[in-house]
């Protein structure tokens, strides 16, 4: 059953995870939800209004402003604001006082790392491509039947029925019986590839396209790294064609790139 929870009040910068999908009752925070949904502007939230018990909760809807969901962080909270209902006690450290909602796999957090752990999605290859490839082949045995055929009736050594019965069998040798397993076990080969390196697929599907790529860009941080980019190093502009470019570090960057950094 959910109980009570009561966050203490969190100093600037403090960055406490959020355990559970939780309620405002009483007081208001600041979160950081840069994980669940890859912002890494600050969100305000405060507690729920006296008039939302005449009503559905809708976390995802217009209450989703006082609600706190499970992996975000807190970077403040405190007992400040508008007047708590009825009924809901203060705290004793001063925090923000929540009720618990979801827990565990339940939760917005628990939900993802499900559908990632225990995804029951089938895993195969790109069915496109292997229509592709099965039409390819069934062109090249419907004309070696139709040879077998048209030979075998000028010769008249074999009966219709044996010619017919050849015929069948090269048309069917063209999709071999442990194809799909085959492919199969070579998208899981890859899925398990990615896994020693840390990267969990929740969409089997798309790993054959992953073969295709050579360069992947992303716009913002948070649901993938952090909020907070940190430079490594840079390429300054002017290498000579054909070389591969040299990576500097950011102090030895160039007039041009170190602008382009400062206006990141």
């Amino acid at each position: 059953p959910a109980q009570p929870a009561a966050p203490a009040a969190g100093e600037e910068g403090s960055n406490d995870v959020v355990p559970c999908d939780c309620l405002i009752l009483r007081g208001s925070a600041v979160v950081n939800e840069a994980s669940l949904t890859g912002e890494s502007v600050p969100q305000m939230k405060d507690q729920v209004p006296a008039d939302a018990t005449e009503r559905a909760l809708d976390m995802n809807g217009r209450d989703r402003v006082h609600a706190m969901f499970a992996g975000t962080s807190i970077m403040s909270a405190g007992a400040g604001g508008a007047a708590p209902p009825k009924g809901v006690p203060p705290t004793p450290d001063g925090g923000c006082l929540c009720y618990v909602l979801r827990t565990g796999f339940s939760s917005s957090q628990g939900e993802l790392m499900q559908m990632i752990e225990f995804s029951q999605q089938q895993v195969s290859d790109d069915s496109k491509e292997m229509l592709g490839a099965l039409g390819l082949l069934l062109a090249f045995a419907l004309a070696s039947s139709a040879y077998v055929l048209r030979k075998g009736l000028e010769r008249g050594d074999r009966t219709t029925h044996e010619l017919l019965l050849k015929c069948v069998i090269i048309i069917t040798s063209v999709v071999p019986r442990h194809l799909p397993m085959q492919t199969a076990m070579a998208v899981n080969t890859a899925l398990m590839a990615l896994m020693k390196k840390g990267v969990f697929c929740t969409e089997p599907f798309r790993v054959p396209f992953a073969g295709k790529i050579d360069s992947v860009l992303f716009d913002k941080t948070g649901t993938l790294t952090s909020d907070k980019l940190v430079p490594i190093a840079v390429v300054n502009p002017g290498a000579p064609e054909g070389d591969a470019p040299s990576q500097v570090e950011v102090r030895n960057a160039a007039v041009d790139t170190a602008v382009g950094l400062a206006g990141c």
